[in-house]
């Protein structure tokens, strides 16, 4: 594993997963440079799911599922009072939604051993493939829907958008996050002719999509929603250089390959991890 996909490893561990943090659970990433971590499919806990209409689907450590992400709950309207949570994980985001607006919440979640978890919190949690099965919800049922680090999983996000959308409410909105992939650190890679996938991050295995913020926006408009950018969540590689954005535009030298002319708004997408957007229907 490179030294600088350590580090972001590392600082995106430590954010997602404060309780594993403070017990010194990723410290060898840091203190163990020539260490690298076994496939997910090599270790123990690791469950294959099979008789299901999505094969190859693999079970992560429990800490995966297990976050609140309040980056996207404050998102929420606090006068949304039907909410669904697309890949719901344990629930925790769902509820801390719930103690911001108390809104009902609904959730979707592949694995049956994370979503009976979910169910001890959320009103409702149903198995399923969002994408390969009919969703139980009535039309325009909800206030707002959560795609939090979703879409890229799926083999037609253009399409499943289009399928939560009926039954999100004229008035509604969607929240989703997506990792950028006109990143520093990926260029950087391409450039010494790699591109290797992760654990976790802008390349975790199971992304099957990628998009730069250009095409997050496209992704939407084609969805008929009109997005908003909400938030910038800066790569760790780069939060200490980028306190504030520069007013100028700069050249960046990348070793292989020299940009010039980048403007400040490029320059935060290139050091940006993932954006945030609100989406609504374009009516």
């Amino acid at each position: 594993m490179f030294a600088e996909d350590r580090v972001r490893k590392y600082h995106w561990n430590k954010n997602k997963d404060v309780k594993h943090a403070n017990e010194g659970y990723y410290e060898h990433l840091l203190d163990q440079p020539q260490m690298t971590l076994a496939p997910w499919d090599g270790r123990p806990n690791t469950i294959q799911k099979r008789n299901s209409t999505v094969e190859n689907r693999r079970l992560k450590p429990d800490y995966y599922y297990a976050n609140a992400r309040r980056n996207l709950a404050e998102r929420v309207p606090k006068t949304a009072k039907e909410v669904l949570d697309v890949g719901c994980g344990n629930g925790a985001t769902g509820k801390l939604i719930h103690q911001l607006t108390g809104a009902r919440v609904s959730g979707i979640e592949i694995h049956p051993e994370v979503a009976n978890v979910a169910r001890q919190v959320l009103a409702d949690v149903h198995v399923l493939d969002v994408e390969a099965e009919a969703l139980p919800f009535a039309p325009q049922q909800f206030d707002c829907i959560l795609c939090g680090d979703v879409l890229e999983h799926l083999i037609d996000p253009w399409k499943a958008l289009k399928k939560l959308m009926v039954h999100l409410k004229p008035t509604g909105c969607i929240i989703a996050s997506l990792p950028n992939v006109r990143n520093l650190g990926v260029i950087g890679k391409l450039l010494e002719g790699s591109w290797n996938y992760q654990e976790y991050g802008i390349l975790d295995s199971t992304h099957l999509r990628f998009f730069a913020k250009k095409d997050m926006g496209q992704l939407f408009a084609q969805a008929g929603l009109r997005a908003e950018l909400m938030e910038t969540v800066r790569d760790p590689l780069f939060e200490s250089q980028m306190g504030t954005l520069p007013q100028d535009n700069l050249t960046l030298d990348l070793g292989g390959l020299v940009l010039r002319d980048v403007s400040p708004s490029d320059l935060n997408e290139l050091t940006a991890q993932q954006f945030i957007f609100m989406a609504k229907p374009d009516v």
